[in-house]
This record gives C-alpha cells, sequence and structure tokens, in this order.
C-alpha cells in the first residue's frame, strides 16, 4: 500500500515549495494536496479514505480572499473544518497545523 503526507492548503506555490523542500530532504513518500475544505471533506469522507495517509499537515488559514483585503486570524477554516474531522473519523492520524499568524 502506498503511503502518503496529506497537505491542505490553498497557495499552490505554497504546497509546491513545501513538496520540493520534502524531497529535498529526503522524503519519498508521496505528497498530495487538498487545495479546498469541499474537496478535502469529498476526497475523505471517511475513515477507510485515510488508510493510506501518514500524516495531515493543514494550512490554518484556508478560505477566499475578496479583492482589497487579505485572509486574517480570524480565517481559520483548517482549525474550525479540518482539524475537526480527521478526529472525528480518524483519530489516529497525527495533524500538523500551519499558520503564518503564529507569533503575531
Amino acid at each position: 500500500m502506498s503511503r502518503k503526507i496529506l497537505v491542505v492548503e490553498d497557495n499552490a506555490p505554497w504546497f509546491e515549495g513545501f513538496r520540493r523542500l520534502l524531497i529535498s530532504v529526503g522524503e519519498t513518500r508521496e505528497v498530495i494536496n487538498c487545495s479546498t475544505v469541499v474537496n478535502f471533506i469529498k476526497k475523505f469522507p471517511n475513515s477507510r479514505s485515510f488508510l493510506e495517509i501518514d500524516i495531515c499537515v493543514t494550512d490554518l488559514e484556508l478560505g477566499i480572499v475578496t479583492k482589497g483585503s487579505d485572509k486574517d486570524p480570524s480565517d481559520i477554516k483548517g482549525l474550525d473544518k479540518i482539524l475537526p474531522h480527521v478526529r472525528l473519523i480518524a483519530p489516529w492520524l497525527p495533524v500538523i497545523c500551519i499558520s503564518r499568524f503564529l507569533g503575531t
């Protein structure tokens, strides 16, 4: 069975940089991305859908950025939607939460 690292990230350049970083340090598992909460829920609806996943890395700030504004710390769909979903149906799966707002 193929083992994978799941990344939930809506910023494609950040995901690609993270994937390349993992490869550069010798990571051999496939690194896959879900770019939206809806995509994540559709691809991982039950515990069996997580059987090939070793770890989940989720951005805390997921969502639509409106023109002329930027995301702020209150936009935490990774914490409000992704983490509870994983904890409910795949509690064994380690989750790393990332945020550009940590430390601010």
